[in-house]
């Protein structure tokens, strides 16, 4: 029992010291974790999950934020947010809402508006109480939009005989316009240009072009034109278009995806000028066009903002050394088509996707999805002050999330230690067997002068090599700045001898019967363990956040 003692120092200052040295590794993470680029933006929060690859719709009730997305089975699921993002309420409604039976859902403020069986419905939420008993508004609809057009929520409707538009009003239609359907519909936007109300009309021509049709909704049957045509072919498929007015300007984006050879998304660009019609700007977006920016997602939300227009989409944060996926990013596109004002909103080190916005009385909200492995996590960000200050902090989440991830951090150092220190060994080897036997020769058998002799060895030994092993390659590319100083590859291994050190003597004072080479080897044990366990965890940076 007393034999086992002689080490409990020992191995309590060496705990105690890995233990120091994670606690810098989950500090590291941390940061890495809380790295923002955007000052308008807060920090992205975790809020719940999806499990549907379909962009969360996002509403209000009363001054919360409400948000829809599914479950598994395609149910609808609910969440019931404050304007800082705490959940006040999460819910899979018990109603018969199933996104694999329905087409064209919208969520304006707390209504639910969807088409199941060619009927167009509506469901309200209220807290406490979840979505209500769905109530059918019309028949025989194929497809539906909705826009809030001079303080008025409109709905267009369409089936293969008609287009019609309504007045969505105390949760009853009225009948504004009706038309005669001349075209192969694929989707309808109503716009308000010039405080005229207009519809645009996506024309599914063949499999090949959609034509993009205008006309006002007084003149529809007699002055609708064609303004522009979106051209595909076999190996390309053309997502949701989206339509924006801005200062007399009209501007049509939307993403192309190029299936051969791998999926390369790009946008299509349209500017055009809303009183001629005439096209001004014409130009393919692709990922090489945004600075800082690569792999460009699928899907896009757009917004008007002070004469411009703000694009959200997904890719990958060149700026970012840490960023291995794509994150969410905002940009400005101007009425030139310039593109400027690059700002990536979100950092969670998982593949983020569908983004889905919303203008609210009390600031602009977005929600995305980030892959995992069971489904999606379910994220929201803002512009609020409140929501900006509430979660500028760390959370729970984020310190278990970095403390796992430093946990590997003495495993990897073990495996690494093991490969370094035979390294090390054959340099060891090289310097001591010479001055081994020239302290064999002269007869210098005193202990403590050959461990100070064979200790300064490899303290030097060590000087020389610190640099070539720590501070080159991804290790070096990780590193954070106040380990990259000018003389760090050489006060570092000094300070990590200096530990080595200490750890040592307390090794000595337990055993003090044990020879010079037990401690000598102890002592470079220690330091190779102790260097691997600060440095490889910056070199294996991405298998770790992976």
């Amino acid at each position: 029992m007393k034999r086992n003692l002689k080490v409990i120092k020992t191995i309590f200052a060496l705990v105690l010291t890995i233990i120091l040295f994670i606690g810098f590794h989950t500090y590291n993470y941390l940061k890495i974790q809380s790295l923002k680029f955007s000052n308008e933006w807060g920090k992205g929060i975790e809020i719940g999950k999806s499990f549907v690859n379909k962009e969360p719709i996002i509403g209000t009730y009363k001054d919360n934020i409400l948000i829809v997305t599914f479950n598994e089975e395609g149910k609808l699921l609910y969440y019931l947010l404050t304007k800082t993002g705490k959940v006040l309420e999460s819910n899979l409604s018990d109603k018969d809402i199933n996104i694999n039976k329905i087409k064209n859902i919208y969520l304006f403020e707390n209504k639910l508006f969807y088409i199941k069986d060619n009927k167009l419905n509506v469901s309200h939420y209220n807290e406490g109480i979840g979505f209500t008993k769905p109530v059918k508004l019309l028949d025989n609809i194929e497809g539906f939009t909705l826009s809030e057009m001079q303080n008025g929520l409109y709905i267009g409707t369409y089936d293969n005989k008609n287009i019609d538009i309504y007045k969505f009003e105390n949760d009853k239609l009225k009948k504004i316009n009706e038309y005669s359907n001349k075209w192969n519909i694929r989707n309808i936007y109503l716009k308000d240009i010039n405080n005229k109300k207009h519809v645009f009309i996506v024309d599914k021509v063949d499999l090949n072009v959609n034509n993009i049709l205008l006309g006002a909704l007084d003149k529809l049957d007699n002055d609708i034109r064609k303004i522009t045509d979106i051209r595909s072919n076999f190996n390309t498929v053309i997502r949701d278009v989206k339509v924006e007015i801005v200062d007399n300007k009209i501007f049509l984006v939307y993403p192309i995806t190029n299936t051969k050879g791998g999926n390369r998304t790009y946008l299509q660009l349209e500017i055009l000028n809303a009183e001629t019609l005439e096209s001004e700007v014409s130009r393919k977006i692709t990922d090489s066009h945004i600075d800082g920016v690569t792999a460009l997602g699928e899907s896009i939300s757009v917004y008007k903002d002070n004469g411009k227009i703000k694009l959200i989409c997904s890719g990958i944060n060149i700026s970012n050394k840490y960023a291995m996926y794509p994150d969410i990013f905002e940009l400005e596109i101007d009425k030139q088509g310039n593109i400027s004002n690059v700002v990536f909103i979100s950092n969670t080190a998982s593949q983020s996707k569908r983004p889905s916005f919303i203008r609210t009385k009390f600031g602009d909200y977005l929600t995305w999805l980030d892959i995992e492995a069971s489904g999606y996590k379910l994220f929201m960000n803002s512009k609020n002050k409140d929501f900006i200050l509430v979660n500028n902090k760390f959370t729970k989440s984020d310190y278990i999330t970095a403390f796992y991830r430093a946990l590997a951090s003495p495993f990897y150092a073990l495996a690494f230690g093991f490969l370094k220190g035979m390294e090390s060994l054959l340099y060891v080897l090289v310097i001591f067997l010479p001055v081994g036997f020239i302290l064999r020769k002269y007869r210098i058998n005193k202990e403590n002068i050959k461990f100070i002799i064979f200790s300064s060895l490899y303290i030097i030994l060590n000087l020389l090599l610190f640099k070539s092993t720590f501070y080159s390659g991804y290790t070096v590319f990780y590193l954070p700045n106040y380990l990259k100083f000018k003389l760090a590859p050489y006060i570092m291994p000094l300070i990590l001898n200096l530990i080595s050190g200490i750890i040592t003597y307390i090794f000595y004072k337990e055993n003090k019967r044990l020879n010079y080479t037990s401690f000598l080897v102890f002592f470079i044990a220690v330091n190779i363990y102790l260097s691997n366990l600060l440095y490889v965890p910056f070199a294996m940076t991405r298998v770790i956040l992976k």
